[in-house]
């Protein structure tokens, strides 16, 4: 269900298939940020995307482990997770 929510929220950033909607698209982000799914958070943690970034960094800050563990492979982001 995460990779499906992360496609979801591209589409939204992007207006792909749909108008697009910056708070649907960080709606679906921070579900995917929240969620214990490595695969789908490796893509968060990969993309271009300002508005996935933050809800990596989010979900750092509150402890999610997973999410901590992919934001630790994922140094070239830098600075502090927290928001």
């Amino acid at each position: 269900m995460p990779k499906a929510q992360y496609n979801l929220g591209r589409c939204y950033e992007y207006g792909i298939g749909c108008e697009k909607n910056e708070e649907k698209a960080t709606e679906f982000y921070s579900k995917v940020a929240f969620s214990n799914e490595s695969d789908a958070l490796e893509e968060l943690a990969a993309s271009k995307s300002s508005l996935a970034e933050k809800a990596l960094r989010l979900a750092v800050a509150a402890g999610n482990e997973t999410a901590l563990e992919v934001w630790g492979n994922k140094q070239d982001v830098g600075g502090d997770p927290s928001v």
